[in-house]
This record gives C-alpha cells, sequence and structure tokens, in this order.
C-alpha cells in the first residue's frame, strides 16, 4: 500500500511541472502532506526509522496549515 501512496504522490509531483490553476497546488500541498504522514507512520511501525522521518520532513515542508514558502 505503501508504494501505490507513493507512486501517486510522485505523479502528482510531476504533473505539478505544468502550468495549472493555484486550486491545484493547494490540493497537491494537502495529499502530499497526508501521504508523507501516512508512508512515514507506516515505515517507522516497519523499522525504517531514518526513512519515515525523511517523509514526516516532507510532511512539514507540503504542510498546509502552516505553509512553508520557498
Amino acid at each position: 500500500m505503501i508504494r501505490i501512496v507513493a507512486i501517486c504522490a510522485a505523479a502528482a509531483l510531476t504533473i505539478a511541472i505544468l502550468s495549472l490553476p493555484y486550486g491545484y497546488y493547494q490540493l497537491l500541498r494537502l495529499g502530499i502532506f497526508a501521504a508523507g504522514i501516512y508512508c512515514g507512520i507506516k515505515l517507522k511501525s516497519a523499522g525504517d526509522e531514518k526513512l519515515a522521518y525523511c517523509l514526516f520532513a516532507v510532511a512539514l515542508a507540503f504542510n498546509p496549515f502552516l505553509p512553508v514558502y520557498l
């Protein structure tokens, strides 16, 4: 299940290269945030803590509640 979520997130980020309405990027922010948290929790429970913390950092960067503008 983690692989499917990661592939969907990667596809959404790849599509983001195109010039799309602002609403897509808002939805993308929420989706990547959720995918990062979900995959991070699953990987942490599986014992892969380093990758889990990397995904938590990605989720923090893409969080829709307190946006980080880069």
